[in-house]
């Protein structure tokens, strides 16, 4: 390796190290418990932000209305994910181990490296100015494509996806990312009806909330956005040769 990719290299196991940590913590721990602010409704939430269980507390009816249901159970939900990112920020800041730096991919298996065959194989056909020119001219497009592509990528995170319990007494919409963002809990039966059975509907309108969200996201974040033609385009070597003019 010669001395100037030394230091390219020194930071590449650097960031494999610290991203060992992350992941590691990450995915650690047990599901993390979170309230509405009266404490009477709380929820179990998973290191991937899925809501394992609703529980009331045999009081809550003092303290609550069953309009209050869905609010609570929004809240209870938020409170769990600030804990379980306090405890990802702890665990991260305790972790002094030291990960054995991952090897970097071959060569032979990067994008830059196949399209240099690729060059190569063309040899004097290549017309470089051309080349270039189409790359100038893909990098100003990406430019003036990136404002709107990451609107549409914001708008695609907040639009609602919704979720019904199985009898259907419960609603539950959730945003991109699975969180539920509003729960709508039937009043007249959630008066009378047992803590428990309201817990479980709950907990299955906002399970098929966030199921409903994951069906409807797409494969690549930047699938449908200005910036998809482009993406798919340079996915590969052979894309890129092709929008470059390079075949």
């Amino acid at each position: 390796m010669s001395d100037d990719a030394e230091p390219l290299a020194d930071i590449r196991d650097d960031l494999d190290r610290r991203a060992q940590v992350y992941e590691r913590a990450a995915g650690a721990g047990p599901p993390v418990a979170g309230s509405d602010e009266t404490g009477q409704l709380s929820v179990l939430l998973g290191a991937d932000g899925r809501v394992h269980r609703v529980r009331l507390t045999s009081t809550w009816r003092n303290v609550l209305a069953p309009a209050d249901l869905g609010p609570a159970l929004v809240s209870a939900v938020a409170s769990a994910a600030t804990a379980r990112l306090r405890s990802w920020a702890e665990q991260v800041a305790d972790d002094d181990s030291t990960p054995v730096t991952r090897p970097a991919p071959p060569r032979s298996t990067s994008l830059a490296a196949d399209l240099a065959d690729i060059v190569s194989a063309r040899g004097d056909r290549v017309d470089a100015r051309h080349a270039m020119r189409s790359l100038a001219e893909m990098l100003r497009e990406i430019n003036a494509e990136l404002d709107t592509a990451l609107e549409q990528v914001q708008q695609r995170a907040a639009r609602e996806h919704a979720g019904r319990s199985t009898d259907g007494h419960v609603r539950a919409w959730a945003d991109g990312s699975g969180s539920p963002v509003r729960v709508e809990v039937d009043e007249g039966w959630a008066a009378r009806a047992h803590g428990t059975n309201i817990s479980r509907e709950m907990t299955q309108a906002v399970h098929a909330a966030a199921a409903a969200a994951a069906a409807a996201a797409p494969a690549s974040v930047l699938d449908g956005t200005a910036l998809g033609a482009i993406a798919a385009d340079v996915a590969d070597a052979r894309g890129l040769a092709t929008r470059l003019g390079v075949l």
